[in-house]
Order: structure tokens, then sequence, then C-alpha cells
């Protein structure tokens, strides 16, 4: 394996990981019987939050970046 596509395949791993913790907090937030759930990991772990978010954007950044470049 090359570097270009171990980089990649975290990057993409990263995404995907973000990806699907944000999927259960939309869904923890917007259903009724999981609401506290999602209410409590939005103020109890805001900065796990901001750095999920961080992660997530930065990752898609530089996964298009590494795309693009080969």
């Amino acid at each position: 394996m090359n570097l270009k596509t171990i980089l990649m395949t975290s990057l993409l791993a990263v995404i995907l990981l973000t990806t699907v913790w944000f999927g259960f907090l939309t869904y923890g937030v917007y259903t009724d019987s999981a609401q506290q759930v999602g209410k409590d990991l939005v103020s109890k772990h805001q900065l796990l939050f901001y750095v999920m978010a961080a992660l997530h954007v930065v990752s898609f950044g530089l996964g298009t970046a590494v795309w693009y470049k080969a």
C-alpha cells in the first residue's frame, strides 16, 4: 500500500465515523423517545461536538485535496 491509499482510507474512516456519530446525535435530538439523550449529548459534551465537527470538516477537506492532487 502506498501512502496515498493509507491516507485516503484513514480519512474516509474518520469521515464515516463522524457521520455516524452525527447521525446518532440527530436521531437523538429529533425523536421523542431519545430526545433527552440528544439534548444531554449536546449540552454536556459540547467540546466533543465541536471536535467531531472539526474532524469531519478537516478530513473532508484533506480527502478532497488529496483526491484531486493525485
